[in-house]
């Protein structure tokens, strides 16, 4: 008889260790689904932040489209900008540069701000006529204005994105 009362005790301890490997299983379980879904909210955050960029970038690649480039440039509207200059700092930058906000907005990520620098006219390197390395005198034909357009997202919380283009029309 004294031999099944011992057991009886032992029975009680196995089953505490075996609840308590059970409760530390599920904890780390339910700890790592919270860091997956951290990761995936991330992730989606990071995707709608890149789509509205895209979007702005499309929409500026439409307000450059015009047959005057200085009108845009040279109008004082804002986020437009006439040729860089070399020996200064690159405009997106420098904190005091007016970046454009006028463009695309989405709903749970905000809007989007832009730069468009005229970059002057360049020869179209499709083109076999225009392509000649060295050729002093390029015809005007060939040549097209072209823009850099450097759009990003400054969502307080968020993802953050910044792209940038050449666009040639």
């Amino acid at each position: 008889m004294k031999s099944v009362k011992s057991q009886q005790g032992v029975a009680l301890v196995v089953g505490l260790l075996l609840l308590v490997a059970i409760t530390l299983l599920a904890v780390s379980s339910m700890r790592d689904s919270a860091v997956q879904e951290r990761m995936t909210s991330n992730l989606t955050e990071r995707e709608l932040s890149y789509q509205l960029v895209e979007a702005t970038m499309v929409f500026v690649q439409n307000q450059v489209n015009v047959a005057n480039p200085f009108a845009l440039c040279g109008g004082g509207t804002r986020g437009f900008y006439c040729t860089p200059d070399p020996a200064l700092a690159d405009r997106w930058t420098v904190a005091a540069t007016e970046w454009g906000n006028n463009g695309p907005v989405h709903p749970q990520v905000g809007g989007a701000e832009f730069i468009a620098e005229y970059m002057g006219q360049w020869a179209n390197p499709a083109d076999p006529d225009c392509a000649n390395p060295g050729q002093g005198a390029v015809s005007s034909d060939c040549l097209k204005d072209s823009w850099r357009i450097t759009v990003r997202t400054t969502a307080a919380q968020g993802a953050n994105v910044m792209l940038q283009s050449v666009f040639r029309l």
